[in-house]
């Protein structure tokens, strides 16, 4: 009843090990590199937790973490994911780099980094209140034509700004104001 640190990442789980969600002290999770192509809503039961890795398998789907409060970092890296929508307000950091993301639209008011590269996004589109704390955001190796207007006018925290490898033809003298 005192486990913090669970790493059970470079295995070969298919399926989620739903034991672990009893485990309600845990503060950090890893099954990055396994093959687990589900996760269960119960994972909300780990209420506690912080920090969870979950890159390098064949998930196509991420359940609500509505109830996950605590969770700050989520690294979905290489994965088979379409869409993506956290549900969790308490999210600082999220790394979805080489899914099948085509669309991203989510409120996470307290992020600071965002890495969706290497996906097939065709549009971003970013809510009024949407990270007011962002100051990463990597959305290079996509399909974009434009990038959206609240980029340039809203975002005014942003250090760091990844747009290479898109379909862009022209930018936004805006661009002045990060």
């Amino acid at each position: 009843k005192h486990l913090q640190l669970l790493d059970l990442s470079s295995n070969l789980f298919t399926e989620y090990p739903e034991v672990i969600n009893e485990c309600t002290t845990l503060l950090q999770v890893d099954l990055s590199s396994n093959r687990i192509y589900k996760i269960p809503d119960s994972i909300n039961k780990l209420t506690k937790l912080a920090k969870l890795n979950l890159s390098y398998n064949n998930l196509t789907v991420i359940p609500s973490l509505k109830d996950m409060e605590n969770l700050r970092t989520i690294s979905l890296k290489d994965n088979l994911i379409h869409t993506f929508t956290a549900g969790s307000k308490s999210l600082q950091y999220i790394y979805l780099s080489d899914n099948r993301i085509s669309e991203f639209e989510d409120e996470l008011p307290n992020l600071r980094t965002l890495e969706v590269a290497k996906n097939p996004l065709t549009s971003v589109y970013f809510k009024e209140n949407f990270m007011n704390f962002l100051t990463t955001l990597n959305l290079s190796k996509a399909n974009l034509t434009i990038v959206p207007s609240i980029i340039w006018k809203k975002f005014i925290k942003l250090r760091k700004l990844e747009l290479n490898e898109n379909n862009l033809t022209q930018i936004s003298e805006a661009i002045e104001n990060l």
